[in-house]
């Protein structure tokens, strides 16, 4: 779980009660530390279907890079082996989770004038891709990595906010296997455009992780339906955590 401070401030850590390091926040922190939960965390409630069906996807693939057939195993051994696979399986998510992290945050950063150091093989191609699909697109960036905190209770941090075509547009950076968008996606801008008062295109734009420059923009309608949508999923948040804020 994410959770921003009144000023927009990422909190990610709390210190330990015997004093002894720090640990990442609870739902009892936040509400101890008047703090607000993100975008993202609020959308944990849903069931993403994509997201689930490429996990279950990766879990597929551990299991056939196994191979001894599961009928030859005694049970126990059949449990061993199962764990082995889950835990396979969540590195691989965990990794690519990291890898959209670093590209999101070097993009940022150089968009800013800065540098980035990028340790995962493969990451630089992909972020020198971006850079030259957007300067022979459509896309003119003014702001990358905009923090919030709204008046109706969230957070959050915009990947870019830009034009399109000359038109205001706030745009979320996906990077992925291909090129799929999901509800959640569409909901996550919601949040993200009810938040900051924007009034413009949304857009995800997915990068993928394996073919540097492989880039596509999906731009959203019916916005109205997105934003009641988004304000129903926070309302069912707030309910289920017993949240006062």
């Amino acid at each position: 779980m994410h959770w921003y401070d009144s000023q927009a401030k990422l909190v990610t850590s709390v210190p330990r009660a015997d004093g002894k390091g720090e640990r990442e926040p609870t739902l009892r922190d936040a509400r101890k530390l008047d703090l607000r939960p993100s975008v993202t965390t609020i959308l944990t409630i849903i069931a993403r279907f994509g997201l689930v069906d490429w996990q279950i996807e990766q879990a597929i693939k551990a299991a056939l890079s196994h191979p001894s057939p599961l009928a030859a195993l005694t049970e126990e051994f059949d449990k061993a082996r199962i764990r082995q696979i889950k835990d396979e399986a969540r590195e691989y998510t965990n990794w690519a989770a990291s890898f959209g992290t670093e590209v999101h945050q070097a993009i940022s950063a150089e968009h800013a004038g800065g540098t980035a150091f990028l340790g995962h093989v493969g990451a630089r191609e992909i972020v020198d891709g971006f850079w030259l699909w957007q300067k022979h697109s459509l896309l003119r960036i003014t702001e990358s990595e905009r923090a919030f905190v709204c008046n109706g209770g969230w957070a959050g941090t915009v990947d870019i906010l830009g034009t399109y075509d000359s038109k205001p547009i706030l745009v979320d950076l996906k990077t992925r296997e291909g090129h799929e968008v999901y509800e959640a996606d569409a909901l996550q801008l919601a949040g993200y455009a009810l938040g900051l008062g924007f009034e413009g295109q949304r857009a995800s734009v997915t990068i993928s992780r394996e073919t540097p420059g492989d880039i596509e923009v999906r731009l959203w309608d019916e916005n109205d339906r997105w934003d009641q949508a988004w304000l129903h999923t926070w309302g069912l948040w707030k309910q289920l955590k017993r949240w006062e804020g």
